[in-house]
């Protein structure tokens, strides 16, 4: 179950998923998204109606209808894109309606609720010594553990083309930094989150970055618009000019990633990191700096960088080494052109936005879940291994570091393993709730 009113729709979330229902083994999956709104039209929601196999409204059921509608669907993996965020129904995963329920991607922290078995994670964003605090289980994926589509649904937008809404100024034409009112000679650095995510410490930051480094601005959103007034306070009382910070609006997908590119350097929040923009700004090419902390949300940036092998050159430990290095990339054109070309070169053969593999690792720790389910063992941590290597470069060379060492229990399925339940899914099986199931496996 894909549980969010907004995720199937235009929406982030969306923007992340939305080929992976296409991308599943049809022969081995039977897909049904349970939806808790009307369509909104969007590309992405009607991408969803095209490509699942069943796309089911319960906006309009009490969640024990919902429950018992998905019980009957036999529904072997319930998977949760909310968790406690706007929308969310978690009493339907309350009442237990499949025997496996599975926490991915909306909610970046445990449940704390013992009808969740599992947490989708790697072991960047929750490494084996922090598990014992989280409820769920592990589902480790290798690389990232959250997919990123823009391969297929923003590749059209480094070619140039016409595909550009919302700059109607420009009309099949790639923005400039003249339109959002920022000279071509500015070093500038960016960060295009919703602004709750700035806390005190790292506006500091930003703060000494944008008096330090010489004609530097640094180029923020209205999200909201009530924010604008606050922060432009808040950088007066730090001595900065109101001149350095510059306010675009929110804008269409599209604008949002070409403009990406206009920017130097990308300064991400540390509290909360930029998890689907960060993607957005890494596929345009522009590098990104990123503090890893301890909780989960405070370390997807890090796992993002670590899939297209840059977790080395981009991801720091403390405040101090974050202003140190913007600072140093500031100062060094030549290795911020590096960092950049480096990223445009890797963008479509790195792991990150390699969705078709995000979904073979995904389907194949479903598979290690059900297997359990099927012998009657509780849910333990998981972990998928991948031969392949984070990306290739142009000259050969190769990064393969995406299978670290766990020391967290693992339980592995071998290759013969993976082809007796593909065999098995010709059969009728019994799940946790003792009534017969399809001849495939489903998760909605």
């Amino acid at each position: 179950i894909e549980n969010d009113p907004s995720n199937f729709g235009n929406h982030p979330m969306s923007q992340l998923i939305q080929s992976m229902f296409s991308q599943h083994n049809s022969a081995r999956f039977e897909v049904f998204c349970y939806t808790l709104s009307a369509s909104d039209g969007s590309l992405s929601r009607l991408k969803m109606e095209r490509d699942a196999e069943h796309v089911v409204d319960i906006s309009g059921l009490h969640a024990c209808e919902a429950a018992e509608l998905i019980h009957n669907d036999g529904i072997h993996v319930l998977v949760n894109l909310n968790g406690y965020t706007k929308g969310a129904k978690n009493e339907i995963f309350a009442l237990r309606p499949a025997p496996i329920q599975v926490a991915l991607l909306g909610h970046l922290g445990s449940m704390g609720a013992d009808y969740i078995d599992y947490i989708v994670a790697d072991n960047i964003v929750i490494p084996p010594e922090l598990t014992d605090f989280y409820s769920e289980k592990m589902m480790y994926l290798p690389h990232c553990f959250a997919p990123a589509d823009h391969k297929n649904s923003a590749a059209h937008l480094l070619d140039g083309g016409d595909h550009v809404t919302g700059i109607s100024a420009m009309p099949n034409s790639a923005p400039t930094r003249a339109h959002y009112g920022i000279s071509e000679d500015k070093f500038v650095f960016c960060n295009f989150g919703q602004l709750y995510k700035i806390d005190p410490l790292i506006f500091d930051v930003w703060m000494n970055l944008l008096k330090r480094v010489k004609n530097s601005v640094l180029w923020l959103l209205r999200f909201p618009a009530a924010g604008e007034v606050n922060i432009l306070r808040e950088a007066r009382k730090r001595g900065v000019r109101e001149s350095q910070i510059v306010f675009s609006d929110v804008a269409p997908r599209e604008e949002h990633i070409r403009r990406g590119v206009l920017a130097d350097l990308f300064l991400d929040t540390t509290a909360s990191n930029a998890h689907t923009t960060a993607c957005d700004i890494l596929w345009s090419g522009t590098p990104l700096v990123t503090m890893k902390g301890e909780k989960m949300t405070s370390r997807v940036a890090a796992s993002l960088l670590r899939s297209v092998g840059l977790e080395e050159d981009l991801v720091v430990k403390s405040y101090a080494e974050y202003e140190e290095l913007c600072v140093s990339l500031a100062e060094d054109s030549d290795r911020l052109f590096q960092l950049r070309t480096t990223l445009e070169a890797r963008r479509k053969s790195c792991a990150l936005f390699d969705s078709q593999r995000w979904v073979r690792n995904w389907e194949t720790v479903l598979h290690m879940a059900w297997r359990r389910q099927e012998s009657r063992l509780p849910p333990d941590h998981l972990q998928v291994e991948d031969k392949e290597p984070v990306f290739r470069d142009a000259d050969g060379s190769i990064f393969d570091n995406n299978n670290d060492t766990n020391d967290v229990t693992q339980v592995e399925d071998t290759e013969e393993d993976l082809h007796d339940i593909h065999d098995a899914s010709t059969t009728s099986v019994s799940n946790a709730n003792s009534r017969g199931s399809s001849s495939n496996y489903r998760y909605n």
